[in-house]
């Protein structure tokens, strides 16, 4: 039974956290509805129908859809959303903070609402998971957990990490690059280090490969098992359009051509061989029309794509492209900090009627509440967009020099003083490498263009800084009392 003391604190702790997500969730409650983009009517009118789509997460459809059936609205997507983000936060300052814990998670978290975080979580998008599983990877390969610690972190892993198709990649390229992050941190003891290491992070593999086999079968069992006449012969399978857009990126580098003079004298029936395929391969597929799998020719074009793909895997010219593809495209969103504009009603007539008829099937107040909203009526597009770009540079032009000469300072002023532990470190380290790691492999094989794929994970960045900040003024606090000590002593002496 817990004492009154512990049981205050319990209380306390929760009152702290209720109020850090209803802070995240004040501009969900602004609007007056989930923020929206194009997408997310897809979201909406799948998972009404619980319809399985090769492009789009089938784990956040289910998501989706069990908020309908179970609340007649979607109002309180942004809700869950915001509490698993603000409880990683809150794990990650427990594990980081040993004195005035629930002080600085507050800040954080009046901190992280001038940033992009929440036109991120507040979205019915599956962008928020992106930062969510890197989150939890950071804290598995930084910290000694217990058994009870860990499961949370792997069940909420293995329900989100397959909410996006990037994951497949960005995970596993995260995951080596903090783990070396952490052996150059720890060179002393390299076997037990490995020993760790492998220890940890086995589960993470299986549970990512897990829930991509999940996201497969969640719902309907997928109709690409049945044979076609135009894929006779053929391998059935996985129809997802990641290697679509593979094939797409080598093609904008010319090196598509170079790929398939090797694997074309052995797979002739392939359509990316066919002499009469003028274009190479097709650019341009509807992402919701055509794009399932009881579209015989998209099943043809998939398992192709597919092949082609999975053969290039041993060939060096193809990873010599993977660089050409990187240089050239993705750097381009890591200059993007900016959120993108929510525009009234998602910008065009075909998409406002698409959402009004998903809302009307929910509910008439779902309809209301939807029409009424400040992103419907234009609220977050014309003086508000300015206004937010300015706080924007405020983070890197103002806030972002003076922590770092603040830093400086300290660590100048008090040399050969320890200020930051090797958790610490690693934090500050593990968050940048995040959002790299995620706007390189986005704008690699995604739209380089798009920043939505940079915000989803910027603000990293901005909890980079607002933890640094705090780490000197805690190590300025601790060297204080400790000269203050010193001092004493020798009075006393």
């Amino acid at each position: 039974m817990p004492t009154n003391l512990s049981l205050i604190k319990i209380i306390i702790s929760f009152v702290v956290f209720c109020t850090s997500v209803l802070l995240l969730q004040l501009l969900s409650l602004h609007n007056g509805f989930p923020l929206l983009l194009g997408d997310s009517k897809n979201y909406i009118w799948m998972g009404l129908h619980f319809t399985e789509n090769s492009h789009w997460s089938n784990t956040y459809i289910y998501f989706v859809g069990k908020n309908i059936q179970l609340f007649n609205t979607i109002e309180y997507l942004p809700l869950f959303q915001n509490i698993m983000i603000m409880s990683l936060i809150f794990s990650l300052c427990h594990l980081l903070f040993r004195k005035n814990i629930l002080i600085k998670y507050l800040a954080i978290a009046v901190g992280l609402i001038f940033t992009a975080l929440p036109w991120i979580s507040n979205m019915v998008m599956t962008d928020i998971s992106t930062s969510i599983c890197l989150l939890i990877i950071l804290i598995l390969v930084n910290y000694r957990l217990k058994l009870k610690q860990t499961i949370p972190l792997y069940l909420a892993f293995l329900m989100l990490v397959s909410w996006h198709q990037s994951h497949i990649v960005i995970m596993p390229m995260f995951l080596v690059a903090a783990l070396i992050v952490k052996l150059l941190q720890n060179r002393s003891n390299i076997k037990q280090q490995l020993k760790w290491i492998g220890y940890n992070t086995l589960p993470i593999i299986i549970l990512l490969v897990a829930s991509f086999v999940l996201e497969k079968h969640l719902l309907n069992p997928p109709p690409s098992t049945k044979k076609t006449s135009n894929t006779e012969g053929a391998k059935t399978g996985d129809t997802s359009s990641g290697y679509y857009f593979v094939g797409v990126r080598l093609w904008e580098v010319n090196e598509l051509d170079n790929l398939l003079s090797k694997f074309c004298p052995d797979n002739p029936d392939n359509y990316l061989c066919d002499p009469n395929n003028t274009s190479e391969i097709k650019v341009q597929i509807s992402k919701f029309r055509e794009r399932n799998q009881e579209n015989e020719d998209y099943l043809k074009l998939s398992l192709d794509n597919k092949e082609f793909i999975l053969s290039c895997l041993t060939k060096p010219r193809f990873y010599y492209a993977l660089m050409k593809v990187t240089f050239q495209r993705s750097f381009n969103l890591l200059k993007h900090t900016r959120i993108k504009r929510y525009e009234p009603s998602i910008a065009d007539e075909p998409k406002i009627g698409s959402f009004n008829k998903s809302f009307q099937k929910i509910s008439k107040k779902e309809l209301r509440e939807f029409r009424h909203s400040k992103q419907k009526n234009g609220k977050y597009v014309g003086k508000f967009y300015p206004k937010y770009l300015i706080m924007d540079k405020i983070w890197w032009y103002g806030i972002l020099p003076l922590v770092i000469l603040f830093w400086i300072f300290i660590k100048y002023k008090n040399r050969g003083v320890k200020l930051l532990t090797k958790e610490s470190v690693f934090v500050l380290l593990a968050l940048p490498i995040a959002h790299l790691v995620n706007t390189v492999i986005c704008g690699t094989f995604s739209n380089a263009n798009n920043f939505r794929y940079s915000s989803r994970t910027v603000w990293l960045l901005n909890l980079a800084i607002i933890l640094l900040f705090i780490f000197v003024v805690e190590a300025k606090r601790k060297i204080q009392s400790s000269q203050n000590e010193i001092n004493r002593t020798d009075t006393l002496s």
